[in-house]
């Protein structure tokens, strides 16, 4: 079965509902806090995958989004690295760097990626079209259809391109549309998220089909 992949709205919530309800923010003071701990409680709960850096990775992310479809792209994305078992070190287990943006290259040049806070993105839309643009260069060709990503059948070799482990494997995708779910405004900015959030989910869950250790 094929399906265009087109923008779609997020599940509208009824006014009035117990989920509209939300308590007082936390200040810009008490948001580390709060954060650090959320990650620590995630990390304690969590499976130990394969690398501390993966573990600490997941559970900083998992602690900076209440959205459960990100929560999920991050424990599918920990899941594959974990099958995949690729030392994060190991050359020629990278994403292709060509039309990466450049906040995300140089924030992937730090020496611990994983631990450090956000890269300063001064014009999010612009950085969203950036990264879109990257991300679908990385797609399977059987998947693009003009400004349409397919949901279709894919083997392994197909996956070849994505199915990268380490910090400059997938994990580099994650880690942005981490990013870009807390920092996107407008509403076309957010809808374009959600849809590329819900497309990495797939795509994650289709490489899963085919990854095999290959340490």
């Amino acid at each position: 079965m094929v399906d265009d992949l087109v923008p779609t709205e997020p599940d509208a919530t009824p006014p009035g509902s117990a989920a509209t309800k939300r308590t007082a923010s936390p200040t810009a003071e008490e948001q580390p806090r709060k954060s650090a701990r959320k990650a620590a409680k995630v990390a304690k709960e969590g499976e130990v995958w394969v690398g501390a850096w993966i573990n600490d990775a997941r559970a900083r992310m998992i602690a900076a989004s209440e959205d459960p479809e990100i929560h999920e792209l991050v424990e599918r994305w920990a899941r594959l690295e974990a099958t995949l078992g690729k030392p994060e070190v190991r050359k020629g287990y990278q994403l292709d760097a060509k039309q990466r943006p450049a906040e995300l290259t140089a924030w992937l040049k730090k020496q611990t990626p994983d631990t450090a806070p956000p890269p300063s993105i001064k014009n999010v839309t612009d950085f969203l079209a950036r990264f879109k643009a990257y991300y679908y260069s990385l797609q399977p060709l059987k998947r693009l259809a003009g400004a349409k990503l397919l949901k279709t059948d894919c083997n392994a070799t197909d996956w070849t391109r994505l199915m990268k482990g380490s910090r400059f494997g997938f994990f580099s995708l994650v880690v942005s549309l981490t990013w870009l779910q807390t920092k996107a405004t407008t509403k076309k900015d957010k809808v374009l998220v959600h849809t590329m959030v819900s497309d990495a989910v797939w795509v994650l869950g289709e490489m899963a089909l085919h990854a095999t250790s290959s340490v």
